[in-house]
């Protein structure tokens, strides 16, 4: 049994790219802009891994991707100009 997906929020000290990669259980994608500015990265492979849905990251995300595209695994949200 996958443990629930979860959602790592960033306000503060970036986390490396290693405990990155470790969160999110492999590569990093490239960030998805959220339309309140924040960015978020994911499992660049999720979907192909057959990552477990994240409910939370898709809701996140809703505006920023396209409409019958969703969420799988861990996400990470960082901070409105993290990513420029």
């Amino acid at each position: 049994m996958l443990d629930k997906p979860k959602v790592m929020y960033v306000n503060d000290a970036l986390p490396t790219l290693a405990d990155m990669q470790e969160f999110v259980n492999g590569y990093i994608s490239q960030p998805i802009r959220l339309s309140d500015g924040r960015s978020m990265v994911v499992n660049e492979e999720g979907l192909l891994r057959d990552l477990p849905f994240n409910k939370e990251a898709t809701e996140l995300a809703q505006e920023s991707i396209s409409p019958d595209d969703y969420i799988v695994g861990n996400a990470i949200v960082f901070k409105q100009g993290v990513f420029k």
